[in-house]
């Protein structure tokens, strides 16, 4: 294997499996809100928790270190790097923190890395919390010492393991509060098992300090518990960035000499200790309690309104409220519908978390709506989805305009060709299932939904009828030499999923032809419901690069058509969303009629041309060519 080779390989491994992780450009990003391409988004996956980084005092700090210090430190802390500002600081933590010594550095993967570095031999044993940051356990496994997991949170486990033969010494290693689930872990408890067996206890408290206990001090100052190594960063709660290790006198001296870290590393800017010095007075303060106060109700707030959706949250009372989702795709497609709706929530994937646990970290600090986290993350309800294309399935046909003319398009993209047997996925009542017919094909025609087969069927429009779901298709392998679905993967609740369901039945050499609506369809049906009230009232479809994404790793090739409608009237086109069973929301929705006042509003907000009232559909159509 080349070096090309193996880097496409594992590239393509990401993309396939949904965890390609892609940095996106911001004009700022820590505030209450980050600007992208000239949208304005709420800031939710910051982890500026108390929303100190745009503080005024500490900017100001910032800004009069510099012109004290100027904006670099000159080198490391053992050459000329050590400032009275970074003395002053050191001193502050200590004394705030009941330690005798701090020890400053540039982050917190750099202060895992150098205490676990310096400290452990090939004779010790290191016992993580499984669920430790990347920092901790990346330290752990570099180090020439024994590695043991113990069972998240678990003393019990943690005590077991402590107590089996070690020639060395041992050191059990915790977060204080869980990065990826925000919950809490039992300091108390994990300390006096480290104490009985003569062990030391090391916590990272990274999400913990500034946020949590009195003048908050942290995760362990609100236990009780003062372990022996406490490692503080302060890109969270502080709003900067950098960190810091609290220890005894010997140890501090231990590690100036052999923490490799710390001394090959340029210190942080003095100006940069002395925001922090600031952000530390505001933290200690009176402004500290207040914004420590309203994160409590935001995090009690939000607590309450996602409990009623069908997703699991972790026990975590922190400023993290991860919400599992599952499945990778899942979560990116909840991800990009909150953002559309200008709030940023980011999707967290393996290998961060495990397999299967794929989720929006949401970050607390911000007031949250609620309304559009239970719409837009509630999953797909198909017999919903089944029952509103059912009572369409008889006047279907009255209102197939979008249908007819995409189809071309579909055809286009597919080009010229014989195919002996056909499935036609998502069929409903059957005009694509006839056409493929009248050129000879044997067609098995598939929808979620009865009624929409019994129209197919009473049009004698297949040779074989099938209700099921293309998520789940119910045949063997390899069976078709062309797979068609138009206008129906919208409707699944994976995209990724279908189109591998899709690409399984087909035959080696055949292909999948599917369409499926973008996210930018319905634009002026969007404006106008804007207009009359704040629900969501349209579907949530997926981007053009959401749709690519799935197709990764697949020969593929694609094309966009943009089909516009015009109706005379608002209520002409709403009945004829209505009659293909359009108005159906992912999610469900409530069963309210369209009132005369909302149906004129609607009217009067409708974006018109010459009179005409437009609705216009962005179509993606994907051939799939089977190896």
């Amino acid at each position: 294997m080349t070096w090309q080779a193996r880097i496409r390989t594992a590239l393509d491994e990401r993309r396939a499996a949904d965890a390609f992780r892609v940095r996106r450009v911001v004009e700022n990003g820590a505030g209450r809100f980050l600007t992208r391409e000239g949208e304005r988004f709420c800031n939710f996956s910051s982890n500026d928790y108390l929303g100190l980084s745009q503080h005024p005092q500490i900017v100001r700090a910032w800004q009069q270190g510099a012109d004290r210090y100027g904006v670099g430190s000159g080198g490391s802390g053992h050459v000329s790097g050590y400032t009275t500002a970074h003395q002053a600081l050191e001193e502050a933590l200590a004394d705030w923190l009941g330690y005798p010594r701090a020890l400053l550095f540039i982050s917190g993967f750099a202060a895992n890395q150098a205490v676990i570095a310096a400290l452990m031999g090939k004779d010790d044993r290191i016992i993580a919390d499984r669920l430790s940051h990347a920092s901790l356990l990346e330290a752990a496994s570099l180090s020439p010492a024994q590695l043991r997991r113990f069972a998240h949170n678990d003393a019990s486990q943690l005590n077991v393991l402590l107590g089996k033969p070690c020639s060395g010494l041992q050191l059990a290693v915790t977060e204080g509060v869980f990065s990826m689930d925000g919950d809490s872990a039992p300091l108390a408890a994990l300390h006096d098992a480290a104490k009985q067996q003569n062990a030391w206890l090391l916590v990272d408290d990274a999400h913990g300090i500034g946020v949590t206990g009195e003048e908050g001090r942290g995760s362990a100052y609100q236990q009780g518990v003062r372990p022996e190594l406490l490692v503080v960063t302060f890109g969270k709660g502080f709003g900067v960035s950098g960190a810091a290790v609290l220890c005894s006198e010997p140890v501090a001296d231990y590690l100036v000499q052999f923490a490799r870290h710390l001394i090959y590393s340029t210190s942080m800017p003095p100006a940069q200790a002395v925001a922090l010095s600031a952000s530390l007075a505001v933290i200690r303060g009176e402004d500290g309690a207040e914004r420590r106060a309203r994160l409590g109700d935001h995090i009690q707030r939000f607590r309450r309104g996602v409990s009623e959706l069908p997703y699991r949250l972790t026990d975590s009372h922190s400023a993290i409220q991860p919400v599992i989702v599952g499945e990778n795709h899942r979560a990116l497609m909840l991800a990009q519908a909150l953002r559309e709706r200008g709030q940023w929530v980011t999707a967290i994937r393996p290998p961060t978390v495990p397999p299967g646990t794929a989720r929006l970290r949401q970050r607390t600090s911000r007031r949250i709506s609620i309304r559009f986290w239970r719409h837009y993350m509630s999953p797909v309800n198909k017999q919903a989805v089944a029952a509103a294309f059912g009572r369409a399935a008889q006047s279907y046909s009255q209102h197939d305009e979008l249908q007819r003319l995409s189809a071309r398009g579909l055809l286009a993209a597919l080009g010229e060709g014989r195919f002996a047997q056909v499935l036609d996925a998502g069929c409903g009542p059957g005009g694509n299932s006839r056409y493929w017919r009248a050129t000879g094909s044997h067609v098995t025609a598939l929808d979620l939904s009865a009624q929409m087969l019994d129209e197919a069927r009473q049009q004698q429009s297949a040779d074989r009828y099938l209700v099921a779901d293309i998520e789940a298709i119910p045949l063997e392998d390899a069976l078709f030499d062309l797979v068609w679905s138009h206008l129906a993967v919208q409707w699944c609740a994976s995209l990724p999923q279908a189109l591998r369901e899709l690409y399984r039945v087909a035959r080696p050499g055949g292909a999948v032809a599917f369409t499926t609506l973008l996210e930018s369809s319905l634009p002026e049906l969007n404006q106008a419901w804007r207009a009359v009230d704040a629900q969501p009232h349209a579907n949530r479809f997926l981007s053009h690069e959401q749709v690519t994404q799935a197709l990764a790793g697949w020969r593929y090739r694609s094309v966009v058509q943009t089909v516009t409608l015009e109706f005379s009237d608002a209520l002409s086109a709403m009945r004829s969303l209505k009659g293909i069973g359009a108005t159906h929301l992912h999610a469900g929705r409530e069963k309210k009629p369209l009132t005369r006042g909302q149906l004129q509003r609607l009217g009067l907000a409708w974006p018109q041309d010459r009179g005409r009232f437009p609705l216009s559909y962005h179509l993606f159509h994907g051939i799939i060519e089977r190896d």
